[in-house]
């Protein structure tokens, strides 16, 4: 900014895009990770040093906003910005920064540490630290009448701030459904709030009640699919359902009587089993962070996952990597999906009957629930890269839960036909890689099997809910 003069001195454009870029990467790291992926330490001095760096902005757009150059050093802000957010790599939450976040720069660095993940003992601790010290510090900058205060001054006055400031109270829950800082009246309070030198705890006290409240609903919501999933994998076929079924078994054609049909407590068994699996907490949260991991630019969660390193063991690695990818597909359907399997009911069916369906499902019959037209954008181009790395590691399905796959999996799509095709070399016991060596070897029927129950998990998704 040529030209310009202010307290600490002029700036070239160069020097002042240069200053938004280190800001914007203090905001990255912030938020809890560096760039390689590990994650990010921070002590009370670092973070002091970031929110003077916050400060520096704020106080160049005070002390412009009433200059004649402050438009010109407003346009330069955004320019630069501009140039920084047309990277693709950088974080989708950063997508949104403008001039007008930076004039509160103290405000968007705090809300950056308190919500990072994961917000270990030690650096609340240091944020709560380094918050204290620079209130403290703004009042030692504050005159009263003429005489600088002392730091025993300054600490008993910052407590007596706390004390009877009336946004330390404690938050209600209409405060976590209330628009964030971004509405127009929150940003004009936020404008007027940040010129003041020593009200980052007030902010602090705001966000981290914020955060606490977000904990403690994500745990009633946990605590409450535990007891669903507790009661799930209980639930078994009662006695006056089993009569009704077995009932029902009887009055079959004689053209069952040859094969034999899935018993009731089995189906229920399988039932049970996947609406487990879906109601877990680990698969819940796998599903949510593979949500917000796919909805980023497929360039940038390829070049991710690609260095992505979960466990020591690369046939666990390749496993968890695949699961990832396979609820990267459904999470945009998944209300959908665990409905279909909540409503089907028990069928007198043999598994042969049932593989002979799934089997014979017609290449160009597109389910309007598995349907390229109807389904997300993002979970197509997930499902592109996923058909790629199973090529050559398909075997990991089977080290997978059996729902999973039968919802993952389209009937469109080329793994379909390849998964049916090792499910049929299963059947008939000629697969190279026998997953059910017991029923071949005492040569019994796949009846109670996992080939069994994933042909089962086939049969519910795509042809009972199509």
């Amino acid at each position: 900014m040529d030209g310009l003069d202010w307290s600490n001195g002029g700036l070239s454009r160069e020097d002042l895009s240069k200053l938004v870029k280190g800001f914007v990467d203090m905001l990255i790291i912030a938020s809890g990770y560096q760039s390689s992926g590990l994650l990010a330490h921070w002590d009370s001095t670092n973070i002091k040093k970031a929110f003077q760096w916050a400060l520096f902005f704020e106080n160049a757009f005070k002390g412009l906003r009433c200059s004649d150059g402050y438009q010109d050093f407003v346009e330069q802000i955004n320019e630069a910005l501009l140039e920084i957010k047309s990277s693709p790599r950088l974080p989708l939450g950063l997508k949104h920064i403008s001039s007008v976040s930076l004039s509160r720069a103290k405000v968007l660095m705090l809300k950056h540490l308190v919500n990072t993940l994961p917000l270990r003992d030690l650096q609340l601790k240091a944020l709560v630290t380094a918050i204290a010290e620079m209130d403290i510090d703004g009042l030692q900058r504050t005159d009263i009448d003429g005489l600088q205060r002392t730091d025993d001054r300054c600490f008993d006055i910052y407590l007596e701030k706390l004390s009877h400031d009336p946004s330390n109270t404690i938050l209600t829950w209409r405060s976590i459904c209330v628009e964030d800082s971004m509405s127009a009246s929150t940003n004009q309070s936020r404008d007027t709030e940040s010129t003041s030198d020593y009200d980052l705890t007030k902010f602090a006290v705001e966000e981290l009640g914020k955060r606490r409240l977000q904990v403690l609903c994500m745990a009633a919501a946990e605590t409450g699919l535990d007891i669903l999933s507790k009661i799930t994998r209980k639930s078994n076929c009662g006695e006056i359902e089993a009569t009704l079924c077995r009932d029902q078994i009887q009055n079959e054609t004689t053209s069952m009587i040859d094969e034999r049909v899935i018993e009731p407590v089995i189906w229920n068994r399988w039932k049970s089993r996947s609406l487990s699996y879906l109601l877990n907490r680990r698969t819940v949260r796998l599903a949510s962070g593979a949500n917000l991991f796919f909805s980023a630019p497929k360039h940038q969660w390829i070049d991710v996952i690609n260095r992505l390193s979960i466990s020591h063991d690369s046939d666990e690695d390749i496993s968890e990597k695949t699961e990832i990818l396979l609820l990267g597909t459904i999470v945009h359907r998944w209300s959908s999906l665990i409905k279909i399997l909540m409503s089907n009911s028990y069928e007198p069916v043999s598994i042969t009957k049932m593989y002979h369906e799934v089997q014979n499902l017609p290449l160009w019959r597109f389910q309007n629930l598995f349907s390229k037209k109807d389904s997300n954008p993002e979970e197509n181009g997930v499902l592109e890269y996923l058909e790629g790395f199973l090529s050559n590691h398909f075997h990991h399905l089977w080290r997978l839960s059996p729902v999973l796959a039968a919802m993952a999996i389209p009937s469109r799509s080329p793994l379909f036909r390849s998964y049916i095709i090792e499910l049929d070399g299963q059947m008939r016991g000629d697969s190279s890689a026998d997953r059910c060596r017991s029923c071949t070897m005492n040569g019994e029927m796949h009846d109670e099997c996992e080939l069994a129950e994933r042909i089962w998990c086939l049969y519910v998704f795509h042809v009972c809910g199509s």
